[in-house]
C-alpha cells in the first residue's frame, strides 16, 4: 500500500513537471512575440505584457523545480496564481485575445483537478465562473489601452491558439494515463481479490471435505465402540452367568456351583439366578456347591442363609454341599449358625441326597 501510494505521488510530480514545461514554452513564446510586438510597433503596454510575461516564465521555472523537489501543495497554488495574474493582464491589456484568455481559468481548474477534492474544489470552481464573467466584462466594456494592430493580434491568435491547445492536449494526455493506471491497478486488485475469492473457496472445499472425512470416521468409530460396548455387554451377562452357573438334575433338582472367592455382588447374583431357575424349572432342590470358594466369612455365610431362605419361600430345599474341614472350622470359629440348612460334605452326598428325597 505505501508503495502504491508512493508511485502515485511520483506520477503527479512527473505530470505537474510536464505541464510546468508547457507552461514555460508558451510563456516563452509569449515573450517573444509581445517583444517583437514592441519593438516593431513601439506600443508601451506591449512591453507591459513582455514583463508579465517573462514574470511567467519565472513562475513556471519556479513550479518546475518545486514540484520536482517532491512538493505538490505549493507548485498548484503558484501556478493557480500565475495564470490568473497572465490572464488578467492580458484581458486588460490585449483584449483582442479574450476568446483565448477565457481557456485559461478553465485550464487552471483542470491543472488542480487531480490535487484538489471536497470543499476546496467546489470553491476553486466557483472562482473560475467569476474570473471568466470578470474576464468578459473586461474584455467587451474596458478600453484602457490602445488596442493592438490588427496584424500583431493575429499572429499573437496564431502562435498562442495551438500553444494553448498543446496544453490542453497535454492535460487529456496526463488524464488519460492517469486513468489508464487507474485501471489497470483496479483490474489488478479486481484479479488479486478474484484469486482470494478462488483461493477461499478452495480451503473452504478441502476444509468442508476433511471435516466430512473426520464426520466419517466419527460415525465410524461411534458404530465400532457402539459394537465393542454391545459385545462387552454381551461378554459381562456371559462371564455372569458361567461366573454362577446352574446345573440341571434328572431329579427335578439344580446345581450350583460356586468357584472363586465370593463377594457381595456374585452373591446377589447367585440368589437371582439360583430363585429365576427355581421358578422356571421348578426344581425341588437345589445344591450350592462350595467346594471351590477359598473363604467362607460372615459376610458369604450369610449370603448363603439368605439363598437357602429365599428359596425355601418358593417351595425348594437348599443342600449345602463342599463343605472342607478348614471352612467348617472357619464357620464354628466365627459363630456362624446355618440352622436348618442342609449340609454334605461333598457333591455326591448332596446329589444323593436329593435322589432320596424325590
Amino acid at each position: 500500500m505505501e508503495t502504491q501510494d508512493q508511485s502515485e505521488i511520483l506520477g503527479r510530480q512527473r505530470s505537474l513537471r510536464q505541464f510546468a514545461v508547457s507552461q514555460l514554452v508558451l510563456a516563452v513564446g509569449a515573450t517573444c512575440c509581445y517583444l517583437g510586438l514592441w519593438v516593431t510597433t513601439g506600443i508601451w503596454h506591449a512591453g507591459v505584457l513582455v514583463v508579465v510575461c517573462l514574470l511567467y516564465t519565472i513562475g513556471a521555472v519556479v513550479v518546475y523545480l518545486l514540484a520536482g523537489r517532491g512538493y505538490l501543495g505549493a507548485p498548484i497554488a503558484l501556478n493557480c496564481v500565475l495564470l490568473v495574474a497572465a490572464t488578467f493582464a492580458n484581458a486588460v491589456l490585449a483584449p483582442g485575445l479574450l476568446p483565448l484568455l477565457v481557456l485559461l481559468p478553465i485550464l487552471t481548474l483542470a491543472i488542480a483537478l487531480p490535487f484538489v477534492s471536497g470543499r476546496a474544489m467546489v470553491a476553486l470552481s466557483a472562482a473560475v465562473v467569476i474570473e471568466t464573467g470578470l474576464l468578459g466584462v473586461i474584455g467587451m466594456y474596458t478600453r484602457w489601452f490602445e488596442p493592438l494592430p490588427t496584424n500583431a493580434l493575429q499572429l499573437l491568435i496564431a502562435i498562442v491558439t495551438p500553444t494553448a491547445a498543446s496544453m490542453i492536449v497535454i492535460l487529456l494526455l496526463q488524464y488519460g494515463s492517469r486513468l489508464r493506471a487507474s485501471m489497470a491497478a483496479t483490474h489488478a486488485a479486481n484479479s488479486e481479490l478474484r484469486a482470494l475469492r478462488d483461493g477461499l473457496e478452495r480451503q473452504v472445499s478441502e476444509r468442508t471435505a476433511a471435516l466430512q472425512e473426520a464426520l466419517v470416521e466419527v460415525e465410524a468409530r461411534s458404530a465400532e465402540q457402539a459394537r465393542l460396548l454391545a459385545e462387552n455387554v454381551q461378554q459381562r451377562d456371559t462371564l455372569r452367568e458361567l461366573s454362577v452357573p446352574i446345573l440341571p438334575l434328572p431329579s427335578r433338582a439344580l446345581v450350583m456351583p460356586l468357584i472363586g472367592a465370593l463377594d457381595t455382588q456374585r452373591i446377589a447374583q447367585a440368589q437371582t439366578r439360583a430363585l429365576e431357575e427355581i421358578v422356571q424349572t421348578r426344581a425341588k432342590h437345589l445344591i450350592l456347591d462350595i467346594t471351590g470358594v477359598p473363604v467362607v466369612d460372615t459376610q458369604v455365610a450369610q449370603g448363603l442363609v439368605q439363598i437357602v431362605q429365599a428359596a425355601r419361600l418358593l417351595g425348594a430345599t437348599v443342600v449345602l454341599a463342599g463343605i472342607r474341614p478348614e471352612v467348617a472350622q472357619s464357620l464354628v470359629g466365627l459363630g456362624v449358625s446355618l440352622g436348618e440348612v442342609v449340609t454334605r460334605a461333598t457333591l455326591e452326598d448332596g446329589v444323593a441326597y436329593t435322589l432320596e428325597r424325590r
